[in-house]
């Protein structure tokens, strides 16, 4: 699941205004910034977690103000729920085939059984 979104940066290689940052959910909870949808692609998960890094993306980020944090957490919630459905419905699926499983095993295990039964007569 994607960290929320404090702020955004400007993307010092492709230039994108809107590129995400997040603060690591563990450990020194850096903050890393993210570009996905930049004017040449893709920049990908940018993680500096040393002072000079650090210190840039403070000095350059513009934090979400009240109601841009507000709707990052209803996003984040939504996106959580959708998450969890999914996974709810794979972990049906699963059951399902492990129901179909066991029922087509046991009918098997019934026809050898009949089989053996018949073979002896």
């Amino acid at each position: 699941m994607t960290a929320a979104i404090v702020g955004h940066v400007t993307c010092p290689f492709c230039g994108n205004d809107k590129a995400t940052v997040h603060r690591e959910a563990r450990g020194k909870r850096a903050l890393y910034f993210r570009c996905y949808d930049g004017p040449r692609g893709r920049c990908g998960t940018v993680q500096i977690r040393y002072e000079g890094g650090q210190a840039w993306i403070l000095e350059n980020m513009r934090p979400l103000d009240e109601q841009g944090r507000e709707r990052q957490e209803v996003e984040a919630a939504g996106a959580a729920r959708a998450e969890a459905r999914e996974v709810e419905r794979q972990a049906e699926q699963v059951q399902k085939a492990a129901s179909e499983g066991e029922r087509k095993a046991g009918a098997a295990g019934i026809v050898g059984r009949l089989v053996s039964i018949l073979g002896e007569e």
